[in-house]
């Protein structure tokens, strides 16, 4: 008898790993949702892009249910900017822009295709978003990665807009090197106002340094870690990328299931003193 009790039961949990969608929390792009189940996922978008924000509910089945989300995203985005469509929104405020001779813009992958202009992000994770002014040829697609050259760029420290004119576009053959060192930010929170000069204690070669590196970074720190160079220009952290001679031992780390990443990363993150920002 008992065991006639058991079989709907462990029916019915079945069913309900397999159909039933659990939230996995609200992203940082806009306010993108996400539902997952074992058979489809629901993601309702809420996307900040460069021509707004993108709302739609879309389920996706099996075939897509265990693709990232970027994965996912770069599907949705494939349709925006079509051809024969002009972008008319105002992408930076003049009276926040600076015009500067930095080197930001690199190898970058296509996201949106205008008359007059198109988007694309760094394909090395930057908190940028980029907008090439030009008539793009039509050989070139959303999702292609490239690099320009370009002329007349302007960034937004307070959007992180950056805006140029493009003068060419060839085929990007880059790829993630293994011995490279992406992304490191540097933050800098003092107790109170205070001239900091910072430099690096590299083994390697720096790539990319944002604001410029030269000898090294000498800025005025404020406690809320604002970072004002001597003209003035507003920094959110100290942005430095390279080439590394440093052999990193990966043999030891950690494996956490996807639903505790955020948990993870709050205690780890937090012992590694890291604020919320």
């Amino acid at each position: 008898m008992k065991k006639k009790i058991w079989i709907p039961i462990i029916i019915i949990v079945l069913l309900a790993v397999l159909f039933v969608p659990i939230p996995s929390g609200v992203m940082k792009d806009g306010g993108t949702r996400v539902y997952s189940a074992l058979t489809y996922k629901i993601v309702h978008w809420n996307r900040i892009h460069a021509n707004g924000t993108y709302e739609k509910t879309v389920v996706y089945g099996p075939g897509d249910c265990w693709k990232s989300i970027d994965a996912l995203w770069e599907r949705e985005s494939a349709g925006f900017g079509n051809r024969g469509e002009t972008y008319t929104a105002e992408w930076m405020e003049k009276s926040e822009r600076t015009k500067t001779d930095d080197e930001l813009i690199g190898h970058i992958r296509i996201t949106e295709i205008y008359d007059n202009c198109f988007f694309a992000s760094p394909v090395i994770p930057m908190p940028y978003q980029i907008k090439l002014n030009g008539t793009l040829s039509s050989e070139w697609c959303v999702g292609d990665q490239v690099l320009v050259t370009y002329e007349n760029i302007y960034y937004d420290d307070h959007t992180h807009h950056i805006e140029a004119d493009f003068l060419t576009v060839e085929q990007s053959d880059f790829e993630l090197d293994p011995n490279a060192d992406y992304k490191p930010v540097i933050y800098l929170y003092p107790e109170e106002e205070t001239e900091v000069s910072v430099k690096l204690d590299y083994s390697g070669r720096l790539t990319c340094t944002y604001p410029k590196y030269n000898d090294g970074w000498t800025v005025t720190a404020f406690p809320d870690g604002t970072l004002m160079d001597e003209k003035g220009q507003i920094y959110n952290y100290l942005y430095w990328e390279g080439e590394t001679l440093t052999q990193y031992d990966l043999s030891k780390g950690f494996c956490v299931t996807g639903e505790d990443t955020a948990a993870f990363l709050d205690d780890a993150l937090a012992k590694l003193g890291l604020n919320r920002r």
